[in-house]
Parts: structure tokens; C-alpha cells; sequence
């Protein structure tokens, strides 16, 4: 029997899973044969107002279990507020994929500074949660992107269309150089 190597997806705190920087990513993990457990969540409101203390609390309730019975998982993958998963995964000594990750929270920088698998961090200037240098000094695998906001977009819909293409394209090489 082939070794299955399984992928945990983390959404954002309106981002799903289905969302499509998540969506894209998914097929392009399972194209690799990459099984893909997607955990869904509805954030309290408070979660999703800034209060960074009370976000890193709850993500580590709802990822923490996940991790434990998950049985082997070789990727994580998360959007904005699964980033808040980071101290877990470095804990676990996972490589992981960071969509948005939440730079401006000592919860997630103190947990990407933890790591010593490798992480792919992706994020735009345009972003108030992304940081460039922060980045930068926390993986030597960033995808920076000039203008993109929060949710990677761009003010034009076919640049944010490329703009899709060209992150889920880089996380993929990141994943096959990974696993």
C-alpha cells in the first residue's frame, strides 16, 4: 500500500474552506495524491474583532483535537485565523502553508518564529495584518504580493484572477518540494 500523506486545511474567520485561495490549493494537493481534511468553523463574533488573546484560544480548542486524533498529518494549510495555529504546528514540527498569516499577533509570529519545519507564508501589502519585514525575518519562504489586501485580491478582477493562478501555483512547488 502506497504511504498516504494527508494535508489539514484551516479556513480564515470568513474565509471557508471553499474559498478559493483554500478551494484552488485543495485540488491542486489532491492532484499530487495528497488526502485533504478540511476543518470548518463558525468563529465566535469577538474572534473576529481583533481580539487576538481570545483567537489564539479558541483555534488551539478547535485545532489542537483535530491534530491529536487526526492520526498522521504531513501539511497543514490555513487562511488568517487558522495562522493562529502556528505554535501548534511548530509544536508538531509540520511544514505548513500560511495564507494571510496574522503578523500583527504574538501568538502567531511567536508560533512561526517556533518552527523548525519550513512554512510558505503568503501575503500582501495592502494587507493590516501582513507584515513584509516581520515575514521575512520568520521563514525564508515568502510570497509577498504588492496591493494585495486581506483576502489576496487586487483593485482589478482579472489581476486578482492571475493573482489566484500565480499563489496557488507557488504554494503547490512549495508543497512538492516539501513532501
Amino acid at each position: 500500500m502506497a504511504d498516504t500523506r494527508t494535508a489539514l486545511l484551516l479556513p480564515g474567520g470568513g474565509y471557508p474552506s471553499h474559498g478559493p485561495l483554500l478551494y484552488f490549493l485543495q485540488a491542486a494537493l489532491r492532484r499530487r495524491g495528497i488526502t485533504v481534511r478540511s476543518l470548518d468553523w463558525s468563529p465566535p463574533e469577538q474572534i473576529r474583532r481583533d481580539d487576538w488573546p481570545a483567537a489564539a484560544e479558541w483555534v488551539a480548542e478547535q485545532v489542537g483535537p483535530q491534530l491529536a486524533a487526526a492520526g498522521r498529518i504531513d501539511l497543514v494549510v490555513g487562511k488568517s485565523l487558522g495562522s493562529f495555529a502556528a505554535p501548534l504546528v511548530a509544536g508538531a514540527g509540520l511544514p505548513a502553508v500560511w495564507f494571510t498569516p496574522v503578523l500583527v499577533a504574538e501568538a502567531v509570529t511567536d508560533g512561526l518564529a517556533a518552527a523548525t519545519a519550513p512554512a510558505l507564508l503568503i501575503g500582501g501589502t495592502a494587507d493590516p495584518y501582513w507584515d513584509g519585514d516581520r515575514a521575512r525575518s520568520l521563514s525564508r519562504h515568502v510570497h509577498e504580493v504588492p496591493g494585495a489586501d486581506h483576502s489576496l485580491m487586487l483593485p482589478g478582477l482579472a489581476d486578482s484572477a492571475r493573482l489566484l493562478g500565480e499563489v496557488t501555483i507557488v504554494a503547490d512547488e512549495f508543497v512538492a518540494r516539501m513532501l
